[in-house]
Formats: structure tokens, sequence, C-alpha cells
């Protein structure tokens, strides 16, 4: 996160993110052309460019998880989405996990006034929120 002097930050869990393709099965058969590039935050993108330098050039590159799975299901072609929307797009047979594909893990953080981190509904909040995210 950013920091900044009044925030307190506090990694609350992790969100994974899945390479899923709706026609090849492997890191090498997908070009450049088919790929639709993920690009939830800047942390994401640095990981994605270590990762996949090879596509990270793509002609499409969208922030939204629920775009990139919309187009996944009317045009085809490869992207990162979280385990969920991956999960559903293989349950609907739309489309399947790359195998050789490394997945990429997003910290997430919940930021709170440094006066106020320990008031209680934020603690709910925050609770909750790591409850969802470790699934």
């Amino acid at each position: 996160p950013h920091y900044l002097p009044d925030l307190h930050y506090e990694r609350i869990g992790e969100m994974p993110y899945l390479l899923v393709s709706t026609a090849e099965t492997t890191i090498a058969d997908i070009r450049p052309e088919q790929y639709i590039q993920a690009v939830y935050s800047p942390a994401f993108d640095r990981a994605h460019r270590l990762a996949l330098p090879h596509l990270s050039a793509a002609p499409l590159a969208l922030g939204q998880n629920m775009a990139i799975a919309g187009l996944l299901r009317s045009l085809g072609g490869a992207a990162y989405v979280t385990a969920a929307t991956a999960a559903e797009l293989q349950a609907e047979g739309t489309a399947q996990l790359v195998a050789d594909a490394p997945p990429i893990a997003q910290i997430v953080y919940a930021a709170t006034s440094l006066r106020t981190r320990h008031a209680r509904q934020h603690r709910r909040i925050i609770a909750i929120m790591a409850d969802l995210l470790a699934g």
C-alpha cells in the first residue's frame, strides 16, 4: 500500500488469480493477440510482467474481473481471473486452467485511521473481509 502517516495498514489476506483459456492448455500456446491482460493493480501488473513478459504487451487490457470474464465468454481467449471466477468458468465449460501458468497472488490490506483502528466496527468489518478472503 501507499504509505500515509495517519493510516494504519493491516494485511488481511491474499486474492489468488489463475490463468484460464478458452482454447489453449499451456502458456507456450497462448499468443499475445488472443490474450486479455488483467491489470488489477500496479503490484499485480509488476508480478505479471515478471512471470509472463511475453504476454505483457497484449493489445487488450482490462482491470475488472467481471469484464474479463464477460469477454472470455463472448470472444474467447486467455486471461488471469480470480480463483472463484476460474472455477465458475470451468464449471460452465467456458474455459480451463492453463496447467503450467503460475498463480499470481494479490495481497489485500485494510487501511484504517490510526486513531480509530481499534474501533469495534472496524475490527468487525476487517474480520468479515479476512474470512471472505480465506474462503
